[in-house]
């Protein structure tokens, strides 16, 4: 497990997030890297935060796409 930071870039939700997660919406926790046709998951103080279903990733940008949304990520240090 690493230290990422996941950037909320781009939302395929009309009328706003259901749970208020909006673009430019940040977390940083501990995960593994994300999996084509799996949940991102991060972990810090207790807290989770979930993607929907990771559909792409560009390694070489760092982006993720999920079925809802895409995000920017980077391995914090």
């Amino acid at each position: 497990m690493l230290r990422y930071k996941a950037e909320k870039i781009e939302s395929n939700f009309k009328d706003g997030h259901p749970n208020h997660i909006e673009v430019g919406f940040t977390f940083e926790g501990m995960g593994d890297y994300p999996i084509e046709g799996e949940s991102f998951l991060l972990v810090r103080e207790g807290r989770v935060f979930k993607t929907s279903v990771v559909k792409n990733i560009d390694k070489d940008k760092g982006i993720m796409e999920t079925i809802n949304s895409t995000y920017k990520i980077t391995e914090v240090k």
